[in-house]
């Protein structure tokens, strides 16, 4: 698994660093241009902005930084920091090509494989199934979720569960336009909390803080190639770049291609900036790196904060693993339409997501991270290479011309 990891991080990021490079950066003034043409689509460009976000942030947002600090110490974070600065370019290229080559009924990297390579577009769809019903879509949310509630708010893994449900049933019914809805009214005021809480914290702990940034860098060097590929993965993979899911929301958007991706390069810099500050709190408080990663940071917000800084801890995973679930329920459902047509399989993959929700929430599972991480990385193949058949249409700004 090491290995597989190492080797799809290092192509992730030699393709984010190979549209940086060609583009001159990121453009991320694009994503304030005014006048731009509008496009066929079901939500508001702020309104996919807000789906993809609560679709990549999720409980990894917080958790990601604490796993990465207890495997490979301080100095993990000044290459994951380098792994998502180069995800914003790669991030940009994947929404730029598949809002370009949507169709109707086809969201996402499915569209533009089946142009090219129809064998990939149904191998990603295969893949990504499993990641929504079984990975960080689904079961790895509802575990952390269920087991902070428990730890943080005492409360019963059966009541989480039903949670979950009166949560999730009246998104799913409403779809995309619904949850999109949602996700604009509720996320800024969730983020603006979690930013806020945090830099409080930190100003607390501001005699602490030369010391947390001093090891980071000392932990950083000498240049390890371990540490090195550590970091870069657990940044990528933070922000989903590479992997093209978040392309299946921002391709509801209205907005221009190049509009759209520059603010999916946004999204990238903001679930960055949550992480960043996660790991400077929790290394400034010096709580110690045992256990689970709930466990550390529910010990680092009440050091910080006191018993009141358990409970925004608590409100906070809710939060963000609430959020991520109705959107990768719709990633799934666009791959469980794109393999087999007909209500019938929208039905049961329905069924099963909300049945996977309710279970994960009674019954802990140990492996549950391991098998999400194995799916992420195969889920990457496949969308790096739409990204090697589509370089030239983002690197010219315009679709490729078909040879006759």
């Amino acid at each position: 698994m090491e290995g597989l990891r190492f080797v799809v991080a290092l192509g992730i990021f030699l393709f984010g660093a190979y549209f940086t490079g060609k583009l001159r950066g990121v453009p991320l003034r694009e994503a304030f241009a005014r006048g731009a043409a509008q496009a066929p689509g079901a939500l508001s460009p702020a309104a996919a902005l807000s789906s993809a976000l609560c679709g990549t942030l999720g409980v990894g947002t917080v958790l990601a930084a604490i796993s990465a600090l207890a495997e490979g110490g301080p100095g993990v974070l000044l290459p994951l920091l380098v792994g998502t600065l180069t995800g914003c370019a790669l991030k940009y290229a994947e929404i730029l090509v598949t809002m370009r080559h949507r169709q109707s009924g086809l969201a996402g990297p499915l569209a533009a494989l089946q142009e090219r390579a129809p064998c990939l577009a149904r191998a990603y769809a295969l893949l990504l199934l499993p990641v929504a019903l079984l990975g960080m879509g689904n079961l790895a949310q509802v575990q952390v979720l269920s087991e902070a509630l428990a730890r943080g708010a005492h409360l019963p893994r059966l009541a989480v569960g039903f949670g979950v449900l009166a949560v999730l049933l009246p998104l799913v019914r409403g779809g995309i336009g619904r949850i999109g809805r949602a996700a604009s009214l509720c996320l800024p005021a969730a983020g603006a909390l979690y930013v806020g809480a945090c830099a409080l914290a930190l100003w607390r702990l501001r005699p602490a803080l030369p010391g947390a940034l001093l090891s980071i860098f000392q932990g950083a060097l000498p240049f390890r190639p371990e540490l090195f590929a550590l970091g870069i993965a657990r940044g990528l993979f933070l922000c989903e770049a590479g992997m093209g899911t978040s392309a299946f929301a921002h391709g509801q958007s209205r907005a221009e291609a190049r509009v759209q991706g520059a603010l999916g390069a946004c999204e990238v810099l903001f679930s960055t900036f949550l992480c960043v500050l996660t790991a400077l709190l929790v290394l400034a408080t010096g709580v110690p790196l045992a256990g689970s990663a709930v466990e550390v940071a529910l010990s680092a917000f009440r050091a910080a904060m006191g018993p009141a800084g358990g409970a925004l801890l608590c409100g906070m995973l809710a939060f963000f693993a609430l959020s991520t679930l109705p959107v990768w329920w719709f990633y799934g459902l666009q791959c469980a339409r794109f393999l087999r047509s007909g209500r019938l399989a929208e039905a049961l993959y329905t069924a099963a997501f909300l049945a996977v929700a309710f279970l994960g929430c009674l019954f802990p599972l140990t492996a549950v991270w391991r098998f999400a991480d194995g799916f992420n990385l195969l889920l990457a193949l496949p969308c790096l290479a739409m990204l090697f058949l589509y370089r030239r249409e983002v690197v010219r700004g315009g679709p490729a011309k078909k040879r006759k």
